[in-house]
């Protein structure tokens, strides 16, 4: 887990396109980034290089199945948190993939509702079992103790103040409409709107 978990994208691993962009678009309006990929080597080669705060992941993919993936990422130390979703579930396989480190486990039809609870769970019992000595500090849901986050964190409250409209610029997965909800929760304004690029 980073000082930066709550502005790190979303990665869902789904090889049907419709389904995997459904939840992305969930995901995005309740305020998260993601990337998205159709496979569970994909989703490592990603990995390797490319921070998350998380992964949903359904189990029946091409090649390696999203339980494999759990398995070797456990195995390799990663402590991601980590959702798997899947049609054809079974207690044995709830049990197996709780058993091999899962954070939860969903079945299809999938309830957007349900999803989005699970993906808050899974975070904030990631942030709750930080050691007391590297809790983060929090601006509004997002969290970060590095020198950078803490002037982002100052220079997002003196903006809040401002009547001025706020422009917010960056590379997508680095948590554009996050910071922008939180000025929005900052700013004492009644009616003000952002927007992000």
């Amino acid at each position: 887990m980073t000082h930066q978990e709550h502005l790190l994208p979303l990665l869902v691993v789904e090889d049907d396109a419709a389904i995997r962009e459904l939840l992305e678009e969930e995901l995005n309006d309740a305020g998260y980034d993601t990337l998205g990929v159709p496979s569970a080597e994909e989703a490592i080669a990603l990995l390797s290089h490319t921070p998350v705060a998380m992964m949903i992941t359904d189990v029946r993919l091409p090649g390696m199945t999203g339980i494999q993936l759990l398995q070797q990422l456990r195995q390799s130390g990663s402590e991601l948190g980590i959702i798997v979703i899947t049609a054809f579930g079974t207690i044995d396989q709830a049990v197996e993939a709780l058993k091999l480190g899962a954070d939860d486990f969903l079945t299809k039809p999938l309830d957007l509702d349900a999803i989005l609870e699970a993906v808050f769970r899974v975070l904030e019992r990631q942030r709750l079992s930080l050691p007391h000595d590297t809790e983060l500090s929090h601006f509004h849901g997002i969290v970060g103790k590095s020198q950078a986050m803490q002037s982002l964190f100052h220079d997002a409250s003196r903006l809040a103040k401002s009547d001025a409209p706020i422009l917010i610029l960056g590379e997508s997965g680095t948590g554009k409409e996050l910071l922008a909800r939180a000025i929005h929760q900052e700013s004492s304004r009644q009616r003000s709107s952002f927007r992000s690029r």
